[in-house]
């Protein structure tokens, strides 16, 4: 994996969830004992307990890629924190207590409870799909089910420092002599790579086979149009200038039954679930006990219809 290169997108590293928003558990903004604090900002802190929270939600594999990029979990702390400081200035002015937003708010609780109870009881058997539903499922839209297209890539990473314009150039600069040297016949790209970011393990330089959604936005077109062996201008982003090279690619292909199995079973159960889900809600609209009077209805439409009809 590239370490420290910054080539992963946060999205990748951390899950299908957006990095900086709703990956974020509810903010508590009380201040951390300044030993057990990551990040601070006046009295306002991110602390040691709420990043192991978080880092212990992740899959072991996620786990590892945020180990190899810990730029990433950097986001992830400043947003939190970002999110904190937005709590804490809003509370300094009582925002809560607003009559609107105390609307909003008793109508987000209100769903948050009727959401989490619905889905109480609306459980899929934990038997389904069986192996033969699975099967067949997978047998109904094989056609569809594609492994999307990998590469494998390398790269020289120069960093930038943000907001400094002549730090930019100069990486600028520096990236376009690495391209222009990684593009001459036999160019040894690994001692490029150690030549140009001072410490690096060449052979860590290299991601693996990824997708082009694990990548940097910045990144993805450009690897997108590579054919193996080809080195691309500097591409930059926040972070700094990529010289990137395309090691080996694999097109887009139909997805074997092994490949697609647990996502299809997880669709599956989501779908079986929202059947249930209506069903008791039906239950509940239609009972026997539930009645409707119409003609209060009716009375309610009525009078809206003349008061809106006497305003013109």
């Amino acid at each position: 994996m590239m370490q420290r290169r910054g080539i992963f997108s946060g999205h990748a590293l951390l899950g299908a969830v957006a990095l900086l928003g709703a990956m974020h558990a509810p903010v508590a903004v009380a201040a951390e004992p300044a030993q057990s604090a990551v990040a601070v900002s006046g009295s306002v802190s991110v602390g040691r307990s709420e990043v192991q929270d978080f880092v212990a939600t992740l899959p072991p594999e996620q786990r590892q890629r945020l180990s190899e990029n810990p730029q990433a979990l950097e986001q992830w702390v400043r947003g939190r924190l970002a999110d904190k400081l937005l709590i804490a200035e809003a509370t300094a002015q009582q925002w809560s207590q607003r009559p609107e937003i105390a609307r909003q708010i008793e109508a987000a609780t209100w769903e948050i409870v009727a959401r989490s109870y619905l889905a109480s009881v609306s459980q899929v058997p934990s038997d389904y799909p069986s192996d033969t539903e699975l099967t067949a499922a997978y047998n109904r839209v094989k056609g569809n089910l594609t492994k999307p297209a990998s590469y494998r890539i390398s790269q020289v990473f120069i960093s930038a420092p943000v907001g400094d314009q002549g730090g930019v150039a100069a990486a600028r600069k520096t990236a376009d002599e690495a391209a222009q040297k990684a593009r001459r016949p036999k160019a040894d790209f690994s001692k490029l790579i150690t030549e140009y970011e001072k410490g690096a393990e060449a052979p860590a330089a290299e991601t693996g086979w990824v997708t082009l959604d694990q990548l940097l936005p910045e990144v993805r077109p450009v690897v997108a149009k590579l054919k193996a062996g080809e080195v691309s201008e500097p591409v930059q982003s926040p972070a700094g200038f990529h010289v990137l090279k395309l090691v080996e690619s694999r097109e887009a292909q139909p997805a074997t039954f092994e490949e697609a199995k647990e996502g299809l079973r997880a669709r599956m159960k989501q779908e079986r679930q929202g059947q249930i889900a209506r069903a008791y809600l039906d239950g509940l609209a239609n009972g026997a006990a539930v009645k409707v009077d119409g003609q209060a209805m009716k009375n309610v439409v009525d009078a809206a219809t003349a008061a809106s009809g006497s305003k013109r």
